[in-house]
């Protein structure tokens, strides 16, 4: 825009959630999309080019939103990578409670992980839609840790996904922020208009119905909300 003194002005608006004390945020640039993301930083970086961003420690890790068989049996999978067990709990000391970490679609799916339930280092957990279907279609190492979110269902056009932390409490206006984990926004691969910049949508079809997983590739400490970071392959959940 351009004021009365004839002086051009650029303006930048960004939104942002709650965010763990001395986190700063930043913007990213994506290369597979030519997008930016304003997102936690892992390093603040003051007068400074900006680091890469916060990752960990529980990400994303494999997406079966669209299974061959059963719907129901649709999954998200989570993976601890940092190096020592974490808690998806936190106890609050305003409310005198212990409060659980959740998963959303930012639609019909917000559930709040089991209390007390806990990631060893490299562990991984399976959140899905009904374990009865998921057990019927899919083979899971034994012992692996399924847990049913029962309400809402992934959308098999593409949608917003997150893991969140509970953050502070507002007792004034009673309300409970959430500190975004891991943020994923995945597509079929048919939606070139939601990626103008590329005049293509660069997700790939096979997910959507064919069988395949989306996949995190390694290192699972590369920032998930990117494509470049994702590809297709068999399902191995808990794997």
């Amino acid at each position: 825009s351009q004021d009365i003194s004839g002086v051009l002005a650029i303006l930048a608006e960004e939104h942002f959630d709650a965010a763990q004390s001395d986190v700063a945020f930043g913007r990213y640039y994506k290369a597979s999309t030519r997008t930016y993301n304003f997102v936690p930083m892992s390093v603040n970086t003051p007068n400074a080019p900006n680091a890469d961003p916060k990752v960990g420690p529980i990400v994303i890790s494999e997406i079966m939103y669209h299974p061959a068989g059963d719907g129901a049996a649709e999954y998200v999978e989570l993976a601890n990578i940092s190096g020592q067990t974490v808690n998806l709990w936190r106890y609050d000391t305003h409310t005198l409670s212990n409060v659980p970490w959740r998963f959303t679609d930012f639609g019909g799916i917000e559930f709040d992980v089991p209390l007390f339930t806990s990631l060893t280092a490299g562990q991984r957990i399976i959140l899905t839609r009904d374990s009865t279907a998921f057990s019927r279609e899919f083979a899971p190492p034994g012992g692996a840790t399924v847990i049913s979110w029962v309400t809402g269902n992934l959308d098999n056009a593409g949608e917003t996904i997150e893991v969140q932390m509970p953050g502070d409490y507002d007792p004034v206006g009673r309300t409970r922020y959430y500190i975004r984990v891991d943020r994923i926004r995945y597509s079929d691969g048919s939606h070139p208009e939601e990626f103008q910049n590329l005049g293509y949508d660069p997700w790939p079809t096979e997910a959507d119905g064919d069988g395949w997983s989306l996949q995190k590739k390694e290192p699972l400490s590369n920032y998930g909300n990117d494509v470049i970071n994702w590809q297709v392959s068999g399902p191995t959940p808990g794997q």
